[in-house]
């Protein structure tokens, strides 16, 4: 009994340890981050650490979350090579991997012991059952209720074995970013482990990494009011035809009066077929071909806004007196306007007809005195002066009465310069005389040199005297003058109450040949290319955009998902939230756009920010697929500069001009192509990506294919030759970039560098080459040159003026300089200095010309306030605005705050 009874009681307490240990053994197994890292894997870890100047202080037994979260920290650290922060990242990898079979590892030993345990306790327990049948001091009841005690508890032991064999261990690990690192970038190519045996397909390993940044932005541009709408890009202006294939001339009437057109812009259709359509009568025309037909569109338009009052007679025909045209008829005239219905001009709103009818002129008035610009006082007009909706300055002014007076020299000819005889009448004046002749009293006086020196305007002659008057009056535009020369394609039969509109149609009249005169397409194409550059000073109505400048409170949100199917493949999956104005759409610069910059006030949303899946194949090549990601993903050295990434002016961060591209498509990276070459490695990378836009909508209208790969898709092809030295000081790139109809996805630069024939009707090739040097520690400098080729595929023309053929070339370049500081007062603090040309057209063989080269500086300090906590100051400032020499300079500063996790 005395022994039964031992036995017994030593069962009881055997089961009590096993219960009590089966818990912790669990969670051992469910907890890889419990898992205790060796002494040799943390003496080498220390070793990689303090090679690369980090804190290294890891000893046995520490928790392998901290041994991962030591070397994450290290590789975020400021001033690293990129050679440094991969191996670094790998070794991240590695190690938690290998963890992670070490806790696998120890939960089937653990497993094991128990097992073990179990069985010596299922043998104790049988020998006391055996015991307990030969004691015959306990009663049959007693032994038969500790028999089934004993056999349940034998029967809850091998339930809990069979739950152990069939747990498995499952890792969730959290991974901060740095701010500027590339280890919290989206662009990441941290991958876990391979995981396949050879000869067997991969295993599926569910490791999920999640990273992120919240960044708060305060910060605002401001500059002097020369730049505030310098290079005023009006959309009115792009949305005129551009004469792409021929689709069509679509004009409505131009002038300052702001007159429409009932022709709606189907004027070319209708004189190119001669036949009629849903608006209009048959016009009674010969179809001709799309020159003429695009001639007497323009000739149509540029009628300068002439109207049909009820008050004022002021109707006209555009009679076709060129007579080389295929409609022109001596004897029954012909006429581009029809019954004073078909394309006749109808007046919006009231006439403007201040001043008696002169127009806007500055009173007093001397008839028949030659105009310019200072002629005319602009408030006289109201508060918008337009032309075809695109406000006029006085410079625009300017070129259209030089336009008027090119287009009346060249329709009057040779007997503009000539003189005449006449005969003075009794009681004439120099003052009637020149009147009558359509000149003024000056010009009269210098074609008399024979009058006496003291005459003057108020002189009356001496009957029957001889003098000189011009053949043709007012070759150039006078005031008092009210009717087109004749000499063109039409006779414009028009009273004008105003000379800017006559200054209009003194143009519209001329014939294809007469505008494509090289002094008439010069002025035209001044005039044109001046619609998209005036500056805020010329035109009182444009609003004042300081309010925009104001210092604003903003944020950035992104989070990165990142898992692998294989264990050696990599899906990312970020969204973002960002509610930024952009600073470069506040100062009408994109120069001025920072690396957070590209969002708006309504991204009120949360988007799928980027999308890709990474393939490795081998040790060193990997596939990239993706629907949104960016070129620097599979470029082997990125920006190919220690420059961090999204700090303040983007032009900076995106390598003075390399830009990166979201876009949908397939790219590859081979590193290490070249091994020891001049110490250090060759890698090369490039794809292909498509507008986002384009690749998902295959047919977008009748006349354009496109989808991923189409005859109309615009896309990106970037390719990149890297080099990292063994050391990881220095770093250099070779860029090319050929890209195609997408400029403006593109570019961080001036308007003109983004649209050198101002439509997005270009491709490019871009070369370029970046070299990084640390040459001192913590002490970087970095230097970045871009060059651009552009090529216009298709003709550009505005209102009618030719601005661009296809073939047209234009050139740009860029470079910046950089040095960058680490540990700056502080341990992990960082600054920056930066200086460079931002992208401009110096060559241009379209109308649209060149511009000059802004210069752009920044400078900023990233303070560590935590682990987790950065703050940044920043100053930065862009001279001669947009690239025009009355541009200004603009700057600005911000403060950011990141928060990483």
């Amino acid at each position: 009994m005395a022994r039964a009874h031992s036995s017994a009681s030593g069962f009881a307490l055997s089961l009590t340890l096993l219960t009590t240990a089966a818990p912790s053994a669990l969670a051992l197994v469910e907890d890889p981050s419990t898992t205790i890292a060796g002494t040799s894997t943390t003496e080498a870890i220390n070793a990689k650490l303090k090679a690369a100047g980090c804190r290294a202080d890891l000893s046995a037994g520490m928790a392998a979350a901290a041994v991962a979260r030591q070397i994450r920290d290290c590789a975020g650290a400021p001033g690293l090579s990129a050679a440094q922060r991969s191996e670094l990242l790998d070794l991240e990898s590695r190690f938690l991997t290998q963890q992670a079979l070490i806790s696998q590892q120890m939960s089937n030993a653990a497993a094991k012991k128990l097992f073990s345990a179990f069985q010596e306790q299922i043998d104790a327990l049988k020998r006391d059952v055996a015991e307990l049948k030969k004691a015959k001091q306990e009663s049959d009841r007693t032994t038969q209720a500790r028999e089934q005690e004993l056999t349940q508890t034998i029967a809850t032991l091998r339930q809990q074995v069979a739950t152990l064999e069939k747990k498995a261990p499952v890792t969730l690990a959290m991974t901060p970013a740095q701010p500027g690192s590339q280890a919290g970038a989206a662009g990441s190519t941290t991958t876990p482990a391979a995981g396949a045996e050879p000869g067997k397909a991969p295993k599926f390993r569910p490791t999920l990494t999640i990273s992120g940044s919240a960044n708060l932005v305060v910060g605002g541009v401001t500059g002097p009011s020369t730049s505030l709408a310098t290079n005023y890009w009006t959309g009115r202006v792009q949305n005129t035809n551009r004469d792409f294939a021929n689709n069509a001339v679509e004009l409505s009437p131009n002038s300052v009066t702001g007159a429409t057109n009932k022709a709606g812009g189907t004027a070319y259709a209708y004189y190119l077929t001669g036949q009629s359509n849903l608006f209009f009568p048959p016009n009674g025309l010969q179809p001709v071909d799309p020159a003429v037909a695009s001639n007497y569109s323009i000739a149509s338009s540029w009628t300068g806004g002439k109207v049909r009052f009820t008050s004022l007679s002021r109707g006209g025909n555009l009679i076709i007196t060129d007579p080389s045209d295929p409609n022109y008829n001596a004897t029954s005239p012909r006429t581009l306007d029809k019954g004073g219905y078909d394309l006749s001009v109808n007046l919006k709103g009231q006439p403007v007809v201040p001043n008696s009818g002169l127009g806007g002129l500055v009173n007093p008035t001397v008839n028949y005195e030659p105009v310019g610009a200072s002629s005319f006082n602009l408030s006289n007009l109201g508060s918008d002066i337009t032309f075809a909706n695109i406000p006029l300055g006085s410079q625009d002014l300017q070129n259209l009465i030089n336009l008027a007076n090119e287009s009346r020299a060249l329709k009057l000819g040779p007997q503009a310069n000539q003189t005449r005889s006449y005969t003075v009448r009794a009681g004439e004046s120099i003052s009637t005389i020149a009147n009558q002749n359509g000149t003024s009293a000056a010009r009269f006086l210098e074609l008399n040199p024979q009058l006496p020196p003291s005459t003057d305007a108020n002189t009356v002659l001496t009957q029957g005297t001889r003098v000189n008057v011009p053949t043709v009056g007012c070759v150039v535009l006078c005031q008092g003058l009210t009717t087109v020369a004749n000499g063109g394609l039409v006779q414009n039969t028009a009273f004008y109450d105003d000379l800017l509109n006559l200054a209009i149609a003194e143009y519209g009249s001329l014939t294809t040949q007469q505008q494509n005169n090289p002094t008439i397409l010069a002025a035209a194409q001044t005039f044109v290319r001046g619609l998209v550059s005036t500056t805020r000073n010329d035109v009182p109505e444009i609003e004042d955009f300081n309010f925009q400048r104001s210092y604003t409170f903003n944020n950035d949100v992104k989070v990165h998902f990142r898992t692998s199917f294989t264990g050696a493949d990599l899906l990312n999956v970020s969204l973002r939230y960002r509610n930024i104005v952009p600073y470069g759409e506040r100062g009408r610069f994109p120069a001025l756009n920072l690396a957070y910059g590209f969002g708006t006030i309504n991204d009120s949303y949360v988007s799928f920010d980027r999308l890709w899946w990474k393939i490795p194949f081998g040790q060193d090549a990997s596939l990239w697929l993706g629907t949104r990601y960016k070129d620097y993903d599979f470029l082997p050295v990125q920006y190919g500069t220690f420059y961090p990434v999204e700090q303040q002016n983007y032009f900076f961060a995106s390598g003075a001009g390399l830009a990166d591209y979201v876009g949908s498509g397939a790219g590859f990276t081979y590193n290490n192509i070249v091994r020891n070459f001049l110490g250090g490695n060759l890698s090369i990378g490039g794809g292909y990506m498509a507008n986002p836009t384009d690749a998902l909508n295959p047919v977008s209208n009748s006349y354009q294919q496109k989808g991923i790969v189409g005859r109309d898709t615009r896309f990106r092809a970037p390719f990149q030759l890297g080099y990292i030295s063994n050391d990881g000081n220095i770093m250099a790139s070779l860029n090319y970039v050929y890209s195609r109809g997408d400029t403006l996805n593109a570019f961080v630069g001036t308007n003109l560098s983004a649209n050198p024939f101002f439509y997005d009707v270009d491709s490019y090739n871009q070369v370029g080459a970046t070299f990084a040097w640390e040459f001192r520690e913590n002490i970087s400098l970095n230097l970045v040159y871009n060059h651009f080729y552009y090529t216009a595929r298709e003709n550009v023309n505005i209102f009618g003026v030719p601005m661009a053929k296809a073939g047209d070339t234009a050139k740009a370049q860029s470079w910046m300089a950089a040095l960058v500081i680490d540990d700056l007062i502080v341990d992990n603090a960082k600054m920056g200095l930066a200086v460079g040309q931002v992208p401009s057209v110096y060559s241009n063989t379209s109308a649209w010309g060149t511009n000059a080269a802004p210069i752009a500086f920044e400078a900023w300090y990233n303070y560590p306030f935590s682990d987790r906590v950065y703050i940044q100051p920043a100053f930065f400032l862009v001279t001669n605005h947009d690239g025009y020499s009355n541009g200004g300079t603009d700057w600005g500063s911000t403060f950011r705050v990141y928060l990483n996790f």
